[in-house]
């Protein structure tokens, strides 16, 4: 009795492996499908990430453009020898933190309330095409009386 139990137990278990042939094949591919998707998706966040940092690095770059310009046109303004005189300008900069950057200063000068003053409006880009950022700051410069 024992040993029929354990045949008509084979048997099933033989039929049993048989409904499931195919199972392995459908599990295989889900199982592609699924980290075929992750990777796409974490490489699609790793695209972003590095664009977002990019453009981070040139729009610091451009804000460190525009106060450089400012801070010509107040050494122009301003020289240690005394008569400076305060002009529109464009710079194109070739230090290395700088390269392919600009700045496009504005200088005008006005008095208020027996003061003269300088008004300076200095801005600075950097990069070309889609990746170009610009940065504008303003400075207000007053004569020493």
């Amino acid at each position: 009795m024992l040993e029929t139990f354990h045949n008509s137990q084979r048997i099933l278990n033989r039929q049993s492996y048989s409904k499931q042939s195919g199972m392995t094949l459908v599990m295989a591919l889900f199982i592609i499908i699924v980290l075929g998707l992750l990777a796409s998706f974490l490489y699609q966040m790793t695209q972003t990430a590095n664009s977002a940092t990019a453009q981070e690095v040139l729009s610091i770059r451009a804000f460190y453009a525009a106060e450089s310009g400012a801070q010509a046109a107040a050494m122009q303004a301003f020289p240690l020898t005394g008569g400076g005189a305060c002009n529109n300008q464009t710079i194109n900069f070739s230090a290395p933190g700088l390269i392919n950057c600009s700045s496009q200063v504005t200088c005008n000068s006005y008095t208020a309330d027996g003061l003269d003053f300088y008004s300076v409006v200095s801005t600075g880009r950097c990069g070309s095409g889609e990746n170009q950022t610009s940065r504008t700051i303003e400075v207000l410069l007053k004569t020493p009386n």
